[in-house]
């Protein structure tokens, strides 16, 4: 009995120290926004936030409109190893809606972890990788998402919604004053909207405002790949219309 109770207190705390190890892990990642390009932003300021690390976001990022899941600028940090995100927050200006959105939102950190451990080969190097940014997608009507990404692999791991915000002049923060300046959203515009975008929103209009919460409804399908005789398969990639990336090519190797 005495050894019974002696193997089931030894299970517990070799039980106890993997879960242990498992939460002390620690990742490289850093953080980007992405906006629709008809749908410039501006950010305010932001953070993805872990228990030992918080990479921020703010004003001096510029007008953002990189497209709906492309990743816009990236900014280095010291810190080379973290723990995964478990909190998003972004408060930001939509120059097309003249509105500000601001939320607050808990992480699935379980599923981050799951992709970030399971990672995806490199089509490039043949080698086993891992995700390396997140990037924050902000939409119209104050619809945000998150993707995690790393070379040819993107997937979403979050879908939020934001709320309005009254900011003026008189509160808003030092950085973030320039928003308010006369002329600033006309010219902001001018300058997001390149020619060939102009005249595409010319001819064609404005996605819908809702087109990136249906984007993501999902449907049963999957490619299929014919290859002619002595054809070799090297790799197969897609990009959808949420933003997400996969590429096919092989099965995860080991190391």
């Amino acid at each position: 009995m005495v050894i019974n109770k002696f193997k089931f207190l030894l299970l517990g705390v070799l039980c106890s120290l993997s879960m242990m190890n498992g939460q002390n892990e620690k990742y490289s990642w850093l953080g980007s926004v992405s906006a629709p390009q008809e749908y410039p932003v501006e950010i305010y300021r932001g953070a993805i936030v872990a228990n030992d690390f918080t990479y921020d976001f703010n004003a001096s990022l510029g007008t953002q409109n990189t497209g709906w899941g492309n990743e816009g600028n990236i900014r280095k940090v010291k810190t080379e190893k973290m723990d995964l995100p478990h909190q998003l927050e972004f408060t930001w200006y939509s120059l097309t809606e003249k509105n500000f959105y601001t939320g607050k939102w808990n992480l699935n950190k379980s599923n981050i972890k799951k992709l970030f451990d399971e990672g995806f080969i490199d089509q490039d190097t043949r080698k086993w990788m891992t995700y390396n940014t997140f990037i924050v997608g902000l939409a119209p009507k104050g619809k945000v998402v998150l993707w995690t990404k790393g070379p040819k692999n993107q997937k979403e791991v979050g879908f939020f919604q934001a709320h309005d915000i009254l900011i003026t002049k008189e509160n808003a923060i030092k950085d973030a004053q320039y928003m308010f300046k006369d002329g600033f959203v006309e010219g902001a515009l001018y300058k997001a909207f390149k020619p060939e975008l102009r005249k595409k929103i010319e001819e064609d209009g404005c996605p819908a405002e809702v087109s990136y919460e249906t984007y993501r409804e999902r449907y049963s399908w999957r490619p299929v790949v014919v290859l002619p005789e002595g054809g070799v398969w090297l790799d197969f990639g897609f990009i959808t219309y949420n933003g997400e990336e996969e590429n096919l090519f092989c099965q995860k190797s080991e190391g």
